[in-house]
């Protein structure tokens, strides 16, 4: 049985549901793989382990902007599982001027899409209002609850059902606003290259979990709330939402992800144009 690494930023439905259908329902050990989690966070590239697939596609993204040869190989979303929630009395982007929002740190991807979002609607994020790092969801919604904040990122860490009992409604859900592949599997070329009957079998085992997670509601229901600990009161919601994001086969096209790519780079501060080498190379076709 072949060992993988599967490298994640966030432990939570976005990155991870497909990795815990699969294997909750045996797909693994029927390709013969056996996948270790594997936190990111704080590994440098150059130290992860060589058989390293990655979850959060949102990082890989911005590394092959910056010219590293990353390949998306799996899409599992392509719609940002991120929403922007506001103070009760906030109801408009505008409402925000001068406000304090509880955002990312900046080199994170959910950062750089919130500032391309406030630019969309005709707002500079720099001088218009002040985002502010903020270390984890926990604290971004303390600081909304408080007031402290008049807006927060939350991610589906933190289910929009749990957000909105609180008297938070969405000034927007990223996947609306933006299209970039942000979960499913990246892997360096180098990976792609030497040993490309891995990354096959481990894009045919998420294909197999994206099947389940769109036709099996119960199997999905089980694994988030066994592994995410969404309660019985939110899991039809949750499994809708996952269902709603998720692609049903594991691709998504250059046309509906180029804008975003090309504002992303415009936000990551690069000049020219997009690296010649594509971001998309599906293997499991």
């Amino acid at each position: 049985m072949r060992q993988l690494y599967l490298g994640f930023k966030a432990f939570d439905p976005h990155e991870l549901t497909c990795h815990f259908v699969a294997r909750y329902a045996g797909i693994y050990e029927a390709h013969d793989i056996q996948v270790r989690l594997l936190d990111t966070s704080f590994i440098a590239d150059d130290q992860l382990p060589d058989q390293t697939f990655h979850a959060s596609c949102g990082s890989a993204t911005c590394n092959w902007l910056a010219g590293a040869p990353m390949k998306v190989v799996f899409v599992a979303t392509d719609k940002p599982m991120f929403w922007l929630y506001a103070r009760p009395e906030i109801s408009s982007f505008d409402e925000l001027a001068a406000g304090r929002v509880a955002g990312y740190p900046g080199m994170a991807p959910p950062a750089h899409f919130l500032r391309m979002i406030i630019k969309s609607v005709g707002l500079d994020p720099d001088r218009d209002l002040s985002i502010e790092a903020v270390r984890d969801d926990r604290a971004r919604l303390g600081l909304l609850r408080s007031g402290d904040a008049v807006a927060a990122i939350i991610s589906a860490a933190v289910l929009p059902a749990k957000v909105q009992r609180f008297g938070f409604s969405p000034l927007a859900f990223f996947g609306d606003e933006l299209r970039v592949p942000t979960t499913g599997l990246a892997v360096h070329r180098a990976l792609l290259d030497s040993e490309p009957e891995l990354v096959a079998a481990m894009s045919h085992c998420y294909l197999d979990s994206l099947q389940l997670i769109h036709e099996q509601i119960d199997v999905l229901h089980e694994v988030l709330h066994e592994n995410f600990g969404i309660t019985d009161t939110d899991l039809e919601v949750a499994g809708d939402l996952v269902q709603s994001c998720y692609t049903k086969d594991g691709t998504t096209s250059l046309d509906t992800i180029s804008p975003t790519l090309d504002n992303l780079q415009e936000e990551l501060g690069l000049i020219g144009p997009l690296p010649e080498i594509p971001l998309l190379e599906q293997a499991h076709a």
